[in-house]
């Protein structure tokens, strides 16, 4: 059996036959073969790449096939239930200010030409999707050439996708953090100097 989804987010369908994302494995739909995975994959609509551009065809082999019935008419066992219940805690995470003050503070060394690198290798890619795009127009492909070519978009067009992502994240930072300021503010704790008041044979 096989089945749609990423590390934390599975594909299921509603009672309108419309494709939607859940984190809840027992509601996935599955699929008696890889070949109607993949087709039900290619059909995914856009908004759900919003949510991640990492669906891909996954195998499900862990459990007899009794109990992938089970999954499949969404009557999963209990101990599936606890385990997505512990999942979906949300728990407040710990910040390590002074490492995140750290990180921070190296935006100022790499302001200089990080647009300019990002944007080539943005170019670089959006040129290989154009021969990719030539390639299956100029081609008459079987049917495993033309699941080889669409995986080979999907991967360039995901690859393209993170470094957009990464252009907007950076050009947030820096509209938004004072770089200068952070990395002044990250010397000053790393290279601090103290003047004894009284006890100056301590620090002699």
């Amino acid at each position: 059996m096989y089945y749609i989804g990423t590390d934390k987010t599975f594909i299921r369908v509603d009672k309108n036959g419309q494709a939607i994302a859940t984190m809840n494995f027992s509601d996935a739909k599955f699929f008696a073969n890889k070949q109607k995975a993949g087709q039900f994959l290619v059909s995914l609509p856009r908004k759900l790449y919003n949510i991640s551009t990492k669906w891909e065809v996954k195998e499900f082999q862990d459990l007899s096939e009794d109990k992938q019935t089970e999954y499949q008419e969404n009557k999963p066992p209990q101990t599936q239930v606890k385990e997505t219940a512990i999942n979906n805690t949300v728990s407040v995470p710990e910040i390590d200010y002074l490492n995140l003050l750290d990180s921070v503070s190296i935006l100022k060394d790499a302001k200089k030409g990080c647009m300019t690198g990002l944007n080539t290798k943005l170019s670089d890619i959006s040129q290989k999707i154009v021969d990719l795009e030539h390639y299956i127009e100029f081609s008459k492909l079987n049917a495993c050439e033309a699941y080889r070519a669409y995986k080979m978009l999907r991967d360039t067009l995901q690859d393209r996708r993170k470094i957009k992502d990464t252009i907007a994240a950076a050009q947030s930072l820096y509209k938004n953090c004072n770089v200068e300021k952070l990395s002044d503010c990250n010397d000053h704790l790393h290279n601090r100097t103290y003047n004894p008041r009284k006890l100056t044979s301590l620090f002699e």
